[in-house]
């Protein structure tokens, strides 16, 4: 994201999927089964390191994650910049 801004690319939003098998994925996904039902779906894919590392350059997630019953997909999010 530094060398993005460092070459003056300018990103409005983001589409980020997690696939399963990853580590990252368990501990996201983990995560955000969860919470949601305790603080819905928004707030827990917020939660999630993937949403938090967004939210530290300016971005939020505006759709909940849809489970994907397709192979390989856990679940899509989509990240749109909250500042335009």
């Amino acid at each position: 994201m530094n060398r993005i801004a460092s070459e003056g690319i300018e990103v409005n939003g983001f589409a980020a999927q997690w696939m399963k098998g990853s580590k990252d994925v368990s501990v996201n996904y983990s995560y955000y089964n969860s919470m949601r039902y305790k603080v819905g779906e928004l707030d827990a894919a917020r939660g999630t390191w993937t949403g938090q590392f967004f939210a530290k350059y300016g971005f939020d997630i505006v759709t909940p994650p849809v489970v994907a019953n397709s192979p390989g997909k856990i679940y899509l999010t989509n990240f749109v910049n909250v500042s335009q």
